[in-house]
């Protein structure tokens, strides 16, 4: 009688050890979050597209109705919710069709907070104007792949 119970307590055992092993962890990094394209106001008036890569690239087109669009690129990075996005390269097109590349080191979103809720990412940073830096929130839609 002793060797069946003995049994069933080492089964009982092995299907408590594999019932308790670890769960592949199935949560998504805050970056892969924020990796794809987003999108800002009406495309027919003005609109920023903006697109966060898995490598760490950034590039955001801003386009107006009349056909002016600027395309800044760069790389990206975040340490909790703050947002930092360098822009090393500028491409300006213009109305009539001139295109103007240009090389620049600045931010975008300077001292930038993001949060992502609903499909919205929501982007709280410091406008600078020529008086004082403007706290300015600005919202993106997901775009669908």
């Amino acid at each position: 009688m002793k060797k069946p119970i003995k049994y069933f307590y080492l089964l009982l055992s092995l299907v408590a050890l594999v019932a308790c092993e670890k769960m592949e962890n199935t949560e998504t990094s805050p970056e892969s979050n924020l990796v794809g394209r987003w999108l800002w106001g009406p495309k027919d008036i003005y609109s920023s597209l903006v697109e966060f890569q898995a490598d760490g690239r950034f590039s955001i087109t801003n386009t107006t109705g009349i056909g002016f669009s600027t395309q800044r690129t760069g790389t990206w990075n975040i340490k909790g919710d703050s947002l930092k996005v360098k822009v090393t390269e500028q491409l300006e097109l213009t109305v009539n069709d001139t295109l103007a590349k240009t090389q620049v080191d600045t931010t975008h979103f300077n001292e930038a907070t993001y949060k992502i809720q609903n499909s919205i990412l929501a982007i709280r940073y410091l406008d600078d104007q020529p008086d004082a830096n403007v706290a300015t929130e600005i919202r993106f839609s997901m775009v669908q792949p």
